[in-house]
């Protein structure tokens, strides 16, 4: 009887050690599939915390893009506070062409337009290389008046020949704010 109480105890402490063990080991699982999911979550949010980089970072080389883009499109429009440099830009040409340039008046037309009336002098192929400046700059620019006249009776050749030019142009990039 002592053997048989003996094997009962060590029978019920194999049952509840196995039980233990058991909740034990449904506890560490428990935990583990929240873990799991806790982890599942940040990798979520570290996963959306990524895109909404890339995102953000596309975005900021768009803006930059567009920002230079934006730069480059303006130099082809003039404003109201740039007339005086687009006045001196047709001087420099007539200095490049060695046809000097007399701006005698500048004109607002309309919204979007506007006249320059100048003159300028020198020999006739100097004269027709600032008009082919002029043609060339960045903006949309109509030459609506071009005069070209002998100034000295000199017939020994063209190149001593002194010419005029009388321009009348118009700038259609013209931004009048």
């Amino acid at each position: 009887m002592i053997k048989g109480n003996k094997t009962k105890k060590i029978l019920a402490l194999l049952i509840g050690l196995n039980f233990l063990v058991f909740l034990i080991c449904g506890a560490a699982i428990y935990t583990m599939q929240n873990k799991e999911v806790s982890i599942q979550k940040s990798v979520n949010e570290l996963s959306k915390y990524s895109v909404g980089q890339k995102e953000t970072s596309y975005l900021k080389r768009t803006l930059d893009y567009l920002g230079e883009e934006r730069a480059k499109l303006d130099l082809y429009f003039i404003t109201s506070r740039d007339i005086v440099r687009f006045i001196e830009q047709i001087e420099r040409l007539g200095v490049a062409a060695k046809a000097p340039v007399n701006i005698s008046s500048v004109e607002v037309e309309g919204i979007n337009a506007l006249r320059v009336d100048f003159t300028a002098g020198g020999s006739f192929s100097q004269i027709f290389y600032l008009a082919s400046l002029i043609e060339a700059l960045p903006f949309e620019v109509v030459i609506n008046k071009f005069n070209l006249s002998k100034e000295s009776v000199k017939e020994v050749s063209m190149k001593d020949t002194n010419w005029s030019a009388e321009f009348s142009i118009t700038l259609k990039g013209f931004l009048n704010k």
